[in-house]
């Protein structure tokens, strides 16, 4: 659209932007791919899961998001999933966990999580126990590592550098890596809050949220949309006890109109969430993985957008019956050939499975069938999610993004 200016020249509208929203500790985000740089809130906790008879004693309960402001620390923005990682145990699955060897604990542990600071640096927890990690590898990982002074009840040692620690109360040993460049000063603070939790006897996984007037309508949480019904429904197996989820923690912000030919100048505000659940097969590093990525926005309009867009770059061949305007992957580019990508209302969904031995070429057209059924459940999931509950009718991928 054109007004006209005084002097008869075109001066053009400017299309609705997002707000971005002021929170402590940002004033110095001034990404354009991010509106809100931290909207994750904590919303109690979930009953603690048992496995093989022991009560699992969750390592995001031992060091909540709230512990990382009391030491001085940030989350890095990002809509897109990474920041915050957690793999926890869900009490669905029943297939095997890797207990490691005698000497080496798990490549990929189950129980951990990892959230990325900034404005560089990282703060790790794993928590092994007997239940599931092999007691052989648990002593010999931590034998040359030198006492410190306790916590309270809680046995401390560490590893030379002084970035890396375990706590350990009974049978219960807690890992807490902290590659803080510059930051050492916050480390203390961590370890006393992973102490007290661990006496306080704090087990159950910490709920997680959002909230952003940029979001009134929820995101998802990828993992609650499927679970390890859908994978056997796919491999024939069943799937790890664990589930691997990885969480944006910013709404991000996006113009589709950018280097695309999608007309709508509006912005739209989005975030995302990943989940995988595995089995393990021959080995620790041979797994068979379903995957699914989910962004969230608050209007359907964006998703048709994004997918407008990247059913070109994808080499996208249509899918009938899953979701609006599904197809398949066919060039591995952002995404992995095979990838079936649907939307459903103001959402957007990827799901993926692959192996990660796999050393044969993927027929896209075969893994699309095999992952439409899983599709069908997913769509029909996030139909029940609703619609935006009024405001906020902008939201986002494609065209700009923060990374």
């Amino acid at each position: 659209m054109w007004k006209i200016a005084r002097r008869g020249i075109p001066k053009p509208v400017e299309e609705p932007t997002l707000k971005k929203v002021p929170r402590d500790g940002y004033a110095d985000v001034d990404e354009a791919g991010i509106a809100d740089p931290a909207p994750l809130v904590e919303k109690g906790a979930a009953t603690p899961r048992r496995y093989a008879g022991a009560q699992v004693v969750n390592a995001r309960a031992l060091l909540p998001v709230a512990a990382l402001g009391k030491a001085g620390l940030r989350l890095q923005p990002n809509p897109l999933p990474g920041v915050v990682k957690r793999n926890y145990f869900d009490g669905r699955g029943t297939g095997p966990v890797d207990r490691a060897s005698d000497l080496f604990l798990a490549s990929t542990p189950p129980n951990a999580c990892q959230y990325v600071v900034r404005p560089r640096g990282s703060v790790d927890v794993e928590v092994y126990q007997p239940a599931y990690a092999n007691p052989g590898a648990m002593r010999y990982e931590f034998s040359d590592w030198k006492p410190r002074a306790p916590i309270g009840r809680v046995r401390v040692t560490g590893r030379d550098k002084g970035d890396s620690f375990t706590l350990r109360l009974g049978n219960v040993p807690a890992v807490v890596r902290a590659n803080l460049p510059g930051r050492a000063k916050a480390i203390r603070p961590l370890l006393r809050t992973v102490a007290a939790n661990l006496e306080a006897g704090r087990a159950g996984l910490p709920g997680l949220g959002f909230s952003s007037p940029l979001m009134p309508a929820a995101p998802v949480f990828a993992c609650r949309l499927y679970g390890p019904e859908e994978f056997r429904s796919v491999y024939g197996k069943a799937a790890s006890p664990y589930v691997e989820e990885e969480i944006g923690t910013a709404v991000g912000v996006i113009d589709y109109s950018i280097g695309t030919a999608i007309a709508d100048r509006r912005e739209y505000a989005y975030t995302g969430t990943t989940c995988r659940r595995v089995t393990i097969q021959e080995d620790a590093y041979d797994q068979l993985v379903l995957k699914l990525e989910v962004d969230s926005y608050q209007s359907p309009k964006a998703p048709e957008h994004a997918m407008a867009f990247g059913a070109g770059v994808d080499g996208g061949r249509p899918v009938a019956g899953v979701g609006a305007g599904a197809y398949c992957v066919t060039r591995k580019y952002a995404r992995s050939a095979g990838a079936l990508v649907f939307r459903q209302g103001r959402f957007l969904a990827t799901l993926t499975m692959y192996a990660t031995k796999q050393v044969s070429a993927v027929n896209a057209q075969a893994s699309c069938a095999r992952l439409a059924p899983v599709a069908r459940k997913v769509a029909g999931r996030l139909r029940l999610t609703g619609p935006p509950n009024g405001a906020g009718d902008r939201g986002r991928p494609g065209g700009r993004v923060s990374r």
